[in-house]
Formats: C-alpha cells, sequence, structure tokens
C-alpha cells in the first residue's frame, strides 16, 4: 500500500517576530549587536555558534517584547548566555522570560542560572525553544528577565542571541492512532518498571516515543476518565460518570421503577444512583477531526457504547468486541479499506480488566466464596498484561506492513490503573479509590517520523492533555474555554514547562465516598464530598501529612484548598447538568459482565 498522507513532509516553521527588530521599532536603548558565543572556530570545529543579532541584558534588568501568537503551532526560540566586562567579578546570575496574555497572569516558561565568570565570557551558551502552543492565537507579552542571585552583578550582562518567534507552517497533517489498555497498571510496563518483563510491545513504542513518567487520569474508572481524554475536559465539566442519587433505600419495587425509567441505576451503599452521559454541548476528538479525517473506534468497553454519547461521535465504529484478539483484526480490517486516507483510529482494549475471569479459570471456587487469594490474583492480573501487550502488537504490526507507523502519531495511555493489594490494603478493583495506583497510569507517544524518540518527562502530566496534543498535531482549530485548556505534549516532550507546578484534578469515584483529588507540587489533597474534610498526603507516595506538623504542610494545604474552591465555582459556571445514561438489558447485561453492576 502506498504511504498515507502525512508521512513524507516535516512541518516548516516560518518567523513571526525578531526580538531585535521589535526593540528597534520600539527605539529601545539596550546594547544590540553581533554576538560570539562558544570557544574560538579552531578549538573544535562545529562547536562555534554565531549569533547574527544578541541582545545585552545588564543584570539585573528587564526587556517586554509583545507579540502576536499566530493559531496553529508557534515557538519561541533563542540562544542565552553572559557577557562580562573587563573587570568585573564572578557572580552567580539567572535569566528567566515570562508570559502573559492579556488580562491573564504572568507565567515563567524559562529560567537558568549562570556562575558568571569574566573568563568564561561567552563560553558558555544553551541554545532554546520554548513552545507557545498555550497561547495560540493571542497577544502576549514576553518579558525577559535577568537577576544576580549572589555577588554585585556588575559588569554583567546576559545575552539573548537570535530571538525569534516562530510559526508552523502549513504542512500535511499525520495519521493518528490513539489506543487504550483499560485498567493497566504503570508498574507492569517496563517502560516504567524494567523489571516487569510483561509489555515488549509498549517498551518497544517507548523506545520509538516519548515515555510521560508522572502521567495522571483524570478519574479513577472509565467513563469519566475516556471522557476527559476525548474532549480536553475535567469530569466536573464535561458530566460524564457523574453519580446523581435517585433514592437512598431503595425498595425492590421502587428499585425496579427507577429502573424502567432510567434504564440504568447503579446501587452504592444501598443507595440507587444514576450515571451522568457526555453532553452533546461538548466537542469530541473525532468530531474535531471530523472535516480532515476519517475516524472510526473499536472499542471493547461497555461504558464507551452509543447510551454513554462517546463513541456515536466517531463516523463509524465496531462494538462490543470484548476480546483484544477481535479488535486488533477489526482495526487491521478497517486499515486495509481506510489506510489510503487520512484517518483517525482509536482503539481500547479490555484484558487487565478481565482478570477476574481468568482468576475463576485459575481458581473455580471463588465462584462459590467470593473469596480472591492475592497470590493468585497476582497471577491472573499479569498474564492479562502479557495478553493485552501482545493484542496491541498485531495492531502496531499491521500499520508497519501497511506502511503507516513511521509517519503516525500513536499515543497510547491506560484509563486507569487497578488495587491490587497495596500498601497493606485489601482493596482490589477500581473506582474505589483515588490512591496513586490508580491515577498515575502509562502513557507514552510517538511523534511522527521519530522526533523527540528516547525521551523521559519527569514532569507531572495529564491525560485531559491528550486532546489538545492531538488536536495541535493534526492542526485543527481549538474552541476551549480558556480556563480549561490543556497542554500540548509536545511541549512536554522538549522539556520546556514544570509540569509539577500544574493543578492537577481528579475525581467521580464509582463506589463509596465521593471525593475529589488536586495534585501541584510535591503535595496531594482529598477532600471527602459528603463530610467536607480533607487529608494532605505526599503526591508520590501518599502518605498522609499532619497539617499540624509543620508550617508548610499548613500552607500546602490552604493553598490546594482554595484551588477547590476556585475549580467547582468554574465548573458550576462552565459544566452541564448530566443527563441520565439509557440502557437495555442487553446493555446492563454487558455491565454485569465487567462487574460494574449486580
Amino acid at each position: 500500500m502506498a504511504s498515507c498522507a502525512g508521512e513524507e513532509s516535516a512541518a516548516q516553521w516560518q518567523p513571526v517576530s525578531r526580538l531585535e527588530a521589535y526593540l528597534a521599532e520600539a527605539g529601545s536603548d539596550l546594547d544590540v549587536r553581533a554576538v560570539r558565543f562558544g570557544p574560538p572556530a579552531d578549538v573544535k570545529k562545529g562547536v562555534t555558534a554565531r549569533i547574527e543579532r544578541g541582545v545585552l541584558q545588564p543584570v539585573p534588568g528587564e526587556l517586554e517584547w509583545r507579540v502576536a501568537v499566530p493559531r496553529g503551532g508557534a515557538r519561541l526560540e533563542f540562544t542565552v548566555g553572559f557577557q562580562c566586562d573587563e573587570g568585573a567579578s564572578a557572580c552567580r546570575v539567572a535569566a528567566r522570560i515570562e508570559a502573559s496574555a492579556a488580562g491573564a497572569h504572568a507565567e515563567r516558561i524559562y529560567a537558568r542560572e549562570f556562575l558568571a565568570r569574566p573568563g568564561e565570557s561567552g563560553l558558555l551558551f544553551f541554545e532554546e525553544a520554548l513552545p507557545l502552543d498555550g497561547f495560540s492565537g493571542k497577544d502576549v507579552t514576553l518579558r525577559f528577565g535577568s537577576e544576580v542571585l549572589e555577588g554585585d552583578g556588575a559588569g554583567i550582562s546576559i545575552a539573548w542571541g537570535n530571538a525569534v518567534v516562530l510559526a508552523l507552517a502549513e504542512a500535511e497533517r499525520p495519521n493518528i492512532v490513539l489506543i487504550c489498555i483499560d485498567t493497566l497498571r504503570t508498574d507492569r510496563v517496563g517502560a516504567y518498571n524494567p523489571e516487569s518483563g510483561l509489555t515488549p510491545v509498549l517498551d518497544a513504542l517507548a523506545g520509538d516515543g516519548v515515555v510521560f513518567e508522572q502521567a495522571v487520569t483524570q478519574s479513577p474508572w472509565t467513563l469519566p476518565s475516556v471522557a476527559s481524554v476525548l474532549t480536553g475536559l475535567f469530569p466536573s465539566v464535561h458530566g460524564g460518570g457523574k453519580r446523581v442519587l435517585l433514592a437512598e433505600a431503595p425498595s425492590e419495587a421502587e428499585y425496579a421503577e427507577l429502573q424502567a425509567r432510567h434504564g440504568l441505576v447503579v446501587m452504592r451503599g444501598g443507595d440507587a444512583y444514576g450515571l451522568g452521559r457526555l453532553r452533546g454541548k461538548f466537542v469530541t476528538l473525532p468530531e474535531v477531526l471530523g472535516p480532515h479525517y476519517v475516524t472510526h473506534v473499536v472499542n471493547g468497553n461497555a461504558f464507551l457504547s452509543e447510551n454513554v454519547n462517546i463513541i456515536n461521535r466517531f463516523q463509524s465504529c465496531a462494538d462490543g468486541a470484548l476480546h483484544g484478539n477481535v479488535l486488533s483484526r477489526e482495526a487491521a480490517r478497517w486499515l486495509d479499506s481506510h489506510g489510503e486516507s487520512l484517518f483517525f483510529l482509536y482503539a481500547h482494549y479490555m484484558e487487565p480488566h478481565q482478570w477476574y475471569d481468568y482468576y475463576a479459570e485459575l481458581d473455580p471456587s471463588v465462584a462459590e466464596t467470593g473469596e480472591y487469594d492475592r497470590e493468585t490474583g497476582f497471577r491472573a492480573y499479569d498474564e492479562m498484561v502479557r495478553v493485552g501487550d501482545r493484542y496491541v502488537g498485531d495492531l502496531l504490526a499491521h500499520l508497519k506492513r501497511l506502511g503507516l507507523y513511521d509517519g503516525a502519531l500513536i499515543v497510547f495511555y491506560s484509563d486507569h490503573g487497578e488495587m491490587l493489594w497495596d500498601d497493606g490494603s485489601t482493596m482490589f478493583g477500581h473506582g474505589n479509590s483515588l490512591r496513586r495506583q490508580l491515577l498515575r497510569v502509562p502513557l507514552i507517544v510517538k511523534f511522527p517520523r521519530g522526533e523527540h524518540a528516547g525521551l523521559r518527562v519527569g514532569g507531572r502530566v495529564m491525560l485531559r492533555d491528550v486532546f489538545d496534543t492531538i488536536a495541535r498535531e493534526a492542526r485543527v482549530p481549538l474552541d476551549l474555554p480558556a480556563n480549561w485548556q490543556g497542554e500540548s505534549l509536545r511541549g512536554l516532550a522538549e522539556r520546556r514547562y514544570a509540569g509539577d507546578e500544574r493543578e492537577i484534578f481528579s475525581e467521580f469515584k464509582l463506589f463509596g465516598r465521593e471525593a475529589i483529588a488536586v495534585q501541584q507540587g510535591r503535595f496531594k489533597l482529598i477532600r471527602d464530598l459528603i463530610n467536607g474534610r480533607s487529608s494532605l498526603m505526599e503526591a508520590g507516595s501518599d502518605k498522609p501529612l499532619d497539617v499540624g506538623a509543620k508550617e508548610e504542610y499548613a500552607r500546602a494545604a490552604e493553598r490546594l484548598e482554595r484551588l477547590l474552591d476556585r475549580y467547582f465555582k468554574q465548573a458550576e459556571k462552565e459544566g452541564a447538568r448530566p443527563k441520565l445514561i439509557e440502557a437495555d438489558e442487553d446493555e446492563r447485561e454487558r455491565l454485569r459482565q465487567l462487574g460494574y453492576i449486580q
């Protein structure tokens, strides 16, 4: 088969604005001149960098550059180093860049420290590229600052060389493949835990792509999590999977009446709940891509059905295929017919979710006793991880046979993890807590033509960033409320954002008391939405922290509480009242098989 659109040509970057030209027009008195960074050319061939126009900024100092950032891809490129006048003394200085759109708070997008020594003036320089995806289509003020950290700074200047804002020129769009293995724990993937040995296919994909080491899901179960991936919105905004109390402790007759009226009713703690479907007012990835792409989904999870208003957003679908071999065959069959077109394919595998069924094969007595053994549970879960990895391998192998693998954008993720008797707990399953074993998920992105292959990103990211990433790689316009815009994972892959400082929310449990978690930096706060009480913990370990033990803990808890209050106000303003899922008996039976309802 001939190669697809997007496989041959790379994106072209064109200059939009140059710093020295802007300063000249603004009448700045800063020193703008040619600057040479690096050792003399005869020291080592290729080491010297000639900066055509450099701006020398005394320390401390600040300059502003106003730029209209075009829609689509944009980035800021520059070289930064330091210059010392004769007689200057060594000191520690810092260079920083902040960006702000009209009416918004400034965001620090770059910082670097230098030990400025006269004898090393011009020997140390760094070539940088900062994505400006978060400012697409906005008038932005870039503030270049320099400051003294140690010493007096006299005679020291930060040298900003060849600073230019570039825009992504029109280029062919890549084919896009989105793959999920449902209920896959991060510690079972070799790219995250080399001792695992369970996922050779995913490990090879990680070698071709970028591994995001601290990806966080927006919910501990499928429906709200996948809805966030496909809309780029937090659950409280899109409403998919929200529990709505219908009746407290209903009688059998009342429960039957509720089922007849609503179609799908789940019992939790003796009470009857309906579940919110994804509202039509929120656009999804297949709809955003639809004007340019053919879109198709192969789905194994009943909670992504047409009744939930998710898979029907695709132009076509193969639904109800609970086994991964069927999913891969259906995907291959569709690719054979549509691989010549520009396409978006989503495949949702279920194997680790089905570990209960395999456990029953290993130990039939569980059907009578209802008791699960930890060791047997590990064996069952790990085997299903191996099987799921193999089925994903079948799909990737077919892409390679068709010549579609290299030029495609391939995003792999899991919607949530699984509790397996962790930390001395008796808990297993998912949807039942906001612990790290459920919220931290694998996320691997293979960019077209192997861009950034082998990189590992340690900063925290969100699954909802997948929406923004795919839309931007496809170069389609986004129309999300400013408060809910995600980040491009390409920008994070280029290591330009401090991911740990982002506010990350996870919510909508399926079992137990409703709660919400917010993470920022090294802290995580979980608020019980029934009694309003909150618990502070270490984000990386879920270790409980006594707010009264340290002032740092008290400040962190207060900050996270404020973030939650602000989040709920914004969600109430911009979210939708959920319309309940309707389901027939066949649909309810599929959900029973998955263990979601009794």
